[in-house]
């Protein structure tokens, strides 16, 4: 699995983080998203679906895609050419 970068705000630690969100008239669903442990920033919110037996690919894709997306950073501005 990929590391987590620095928080782009405040350069602190990043955590991968499971959580559940039951939300009224609905299924319990599982997210997997990042959180900077310092500053609070959360990127990501990568659902698992929750099924009796749901597919370890799909658990381990949810978790790569949080950890892209908190890992992609702009491109340094290089100014007028």
């Amino acid at each position: 699995m990929s590391e987590l970068k620095p928080c782009p705000f405040c350069g602190g630690e990043a955590t991968l983080e499971l959580i559940e969100v039951d939300e009224p008239f609905t299924f319990t669903d599982l997210y997997y998203t990042v959180i900077c442990t310092k500053c609070g920033l959360r990127k990501g919110r990568y659902r698992i679906p929750k099924l009796p037996k749901f597919c370890e690919a799909e658990d381990t894709a949810a978790k790569m895609n949080a950890i892209a997306e908190w890992n992609r950073r702009a491109e340094p501005w290089k100014g007028e050419e």
